[in-house]
């Protein structure tokens, strides 16, 4: 699925890479918000609410989502509730651009920086022709 090449990046290379990430933070806002409720039936140390939310910022809103639903943890703060939809959309918005958009952005780019660096940074320059207009 992950393609690593020297001489250039695929599409499916980095809609790999973009996977890899979600699933990462994925499993970090779920890890999060468990351990944060842990802490709290145990009457121990917690996570700050900034925290989470950074982290749901980032790419783990769904997976801190679905602990939310699972463990009822932080149902019922209603600041937090409202951000932590908010950045299930950003979550959508981000992914969406991520995997749809930057990997057809980055062929662009690099058949343009092809075309224009084609020979490397030694090409030669055609010769200037002088006309000569009898003066």
């Amino acid at each position: 699925m992950l393609e690593i090449s020297a001489g250039s990046i695929s599409p499916q290379s980095i809609a790999g890479w973009v996977l890899i990430y979600a699933l990462v933070l994925f499993i970090i806002g779920y890890l999060s918000m468990y351990l944060d409720k842990r802490r709290a039936v145990c009457n121990q140390w917690r996570i700050s609410e900034s925290t989470l939310l950074l982290w749901a910022f980032l790419g783990g809103a769904f997976g801190a989502k679905l602990a939310q639903k699972l463990f009822r943890h932080k149902t019922r703060k209603e600041p937090f509730r409202t951000a932590l939809n908010f950045f299930a959309v950003w979550n959508v918005l981000l992914f969406g651009l991520l995997f749809f958009v930057l990997p057809t952005q980055t062929v662009m780019l690099e058949k343009a920086f092809n075309s224009v660096f084609q020979d490397g940074p030694n090409q030669q320059r055609p010769k200037q022709v002088k006309v000569n207009r009898g003066l």
